[in-house]
């Protein structure tokens, strides 16, 4: 859908379309529109400078600069990305100066971008999708005086003002461009716990020496009891537990788009015992369905599903989590305990840890046929570096994920996994 044009003068034009409510493609690179524009802070942070221009709470991750006087942000959330180009930053100033004050018609008219420099700094960039409020924000933008240019739609007769499309007036000469805002140590909290980690990564590595008989007794009794069973070993060809964390949390990236009018529901990564599966959901509130979907399609190349009342929307698509076969031994159930006990506790951790052991009473006639292995079922639920919490899982082998989980709403993440011990029990279930 391209932008409405009207040139009085024909030259080489770049090609503009809407991707989405808040983005251009323009030429072959997109354009970020609706950043919040704000001075430069000297021997402040690009961190804390974020941090003060959202307030308390403020998700700002993205932020482009203008000169060496503002910066922009955004927010990934948003359907943003770093590398895209600051939409207010597009403009030749050779031909309209440094005070000017425009409104463009995006989508046929659906849609409507204000954008105005004063004395070559951003003054106005915002999208509204009202023809009546677009033209009322431009009105009210005139009482301030000396605009050296105003540009506007032709039937709204606003006195000195003149029509021209966007593909005549964009340079890429000042282009800036979005780079991600470092907030990992926002509160210290990421730091601390990357130490906390090598710590105790290395502890653990201390303590093998308490279990070397151990450990030469249970690789006997394990290899015994995997010579005498055909059944695959649950642990074997799945992703390792950093492995999956990393891949789903890429994807969830690129599928954590919220349109105008649209809720994003819990984001929820599973692994199916073959493959690993992304699940994505919306809830409408006042949002359109074609938004939704042409944003979910531009990030990820799929098409949501429609409930039957088009109040909601759907999305599972599976993702790249590398798997690896099994080449260590499960530890014993005591060893679980006492290793990742231990360890959580010790670093100020929450550890949700249940022990699933087969009963007596089930163990079957030992014929070999079938085998139920016990486990530690594991869950963790954190605010903040939920990879990290991964990482202290890590060393532990015979250890399946099973899901991830992220809700927008409160910034929770969800991990669970699957820790199978080195006993086997022999059933004789069919």
């Amino acid at each position: 859908m391209k932008v409405l044009e009207n040139f009085a003068d024909w030259r080489e034009e770049i090609s503009v379309q809407v991707l989405a409510p808040n983005r251009l493609r323009v030429g072959r690179k997109t354009a970020a529109l609706g950043l919040l524009w704000q001075p430069v802070r000297p021997q402040t942070s690009l961190r804390d400078q974020a941090g003060m221009a959202g307030g308390q709470g403020s998700e700002f991750d993205l932020a482009a600069s203008f000169g060496a006087k503002q910066l922009g942000f955004g927010m990934k959330s948003e359907g943003l990305g770093a590398g895209m180009l600051a939409g207010a930053s597009l403009f030749d100033a050779d031909s309209l100066g440094g005070t000017w004050l425009a409104t463009f018609p995006l989508d046929t008219g659906r849609l409507w971008w204000i954008v105005a420099m004063r004395d070559a700094k951003i003054y106005e960039d915002r999208v509204l999708f009202d023809a009546a409020e677009a033209r009322a924000t431009l009105v009210k933008s005139l009482d301030a005086p000396g605009w050296g240019k105003i540009i506007a739609p032709s039937e709204w007769n606003i006195e000195k003002s003149e029509q021209l499309g966007l593909s005549k007036i964009i340079s890429f000469r000042h282009a800036s461009r979005l780079r991600l805002v470092d907030r990992r140590f926002q509160t210290g909290t990421t730091m601390l716990l990357a130490a906390i980690v090598a710590v105790a990564l290395a502890y653990a590595w201390l303590q093998l020496s308490r279990y070397l008989a151990e450990e030469r007794l249970r690789k006997e009794a394990f290899e015994r009891a995997r010579k005498s069973t055909s059944s695959e070993l649950p642990w074997n060809s799945v992703p390792k537990i950093a492995d999956f964390v990393f891949a789903c949390m890429q994807e969830m990236d690129s599928v954590a788009v919220i349109p105008p009018g649209w809720t994003l529901q819990p984001l929820t990564c599973r692994w199916s015992g073959e493959e690993a599966w992304l699940d994505a959901g919306w809830r409408r509130k006042s949002g359109r369905i074609p938004y939704l979907r042409e944003m979910v399609e531009n990030r990820t190349g799929l098409r949501v599903g429609l409930s039957g009342n088009g109040e909601s929307a759907s999305l599972s698509m599976p993702i790249d989590a590398p798997v690896e076969t099994a080449n260590a031994d499960p530890w014993p159930a005591r060893r679980i305990e006492t290793v990742l006990r231990e360890r959580f506790q010790t670093l100020g951790l929450d550890l949700k840890m249940t022990a699933r052991v087969v009963p007596p009473s089930i163990s079957g006639s030992g014929d070999g046929s079938m085998r139920v292995h016990n486990r530690h079922d594991i869950g963790i639920a954190t605010s903040v570096a939920i990879n990290e919490y991964a990482r202290l899982l890590s060393d532990v082998p015979a250890l399946v994920p099973e899901s991830l989980v992220f809700r927008p709403q409160t910034r929770v993440w969800l991990l669970n996994a699957r820790a199978y011990h080195a006993e086997l029990r022999p059933t004789g279930i069919q």
